[in-house]
């Protein structure tokens, strides 16, 4: 699967917080820095590798064999519904990773913004309400 970062970025432009995306090539695995504000030398800033996204799609049900993504898509071919279908998709993906990164970048209010979202075990405990 791949991201598309502008989508990121826009789908919290929608939103009124806007963020820029760097890519960390120093880390052995490829780490995205999600950096809050419009311009880069904003300090709040979160990291994400390539793997993390793959899960947190996984995790909240969007990516898989029975992930919601599956089931649009099989909607679509059954019922010959590609009305707009390319939107819903990046909706569904866009939409949940925008839902998460910001509950990461708004940790600091110590309570769960998205209550539908399931977090990384190990952004539980930092990013989450705790």
């Amino acid at each position: 699967m791949e991201i598309n970062l502008n989508y990121i970025v826009k789908e919290f432009e929608k939103g009124g917080y806007p963020v820029q995306i760097m890519v960390d090539i120093d880390n052995p695995e490829p780490t995205l820095k999600i950096i809050a504000g419009p311009d880069l030398n904003g300090s709040l800033n979160v990291p994400l590798s390539f793997k993390e996204i793959a899960d947190i799609l996984d995790a909240n049900n969007i990516t898989g064999e029975n992930g919601r993504l599956q089931e649009m898509l099989k909607d679509a071919t059954e019922n010959k519904n590609y009305h707009r279908l390319e939107e819903r998709k990046n909706d569904l993906i866009y939409g949940t990773l925008h839902k998460y990164i910001y509950q990461m970048l708004k940790a600091s209010i110590n309570k769960t913004l998205f209550p539908d979202l399931v977090p990384l075990k190990h952004h539980k405990e930092v990013y989450w309400e705790r």
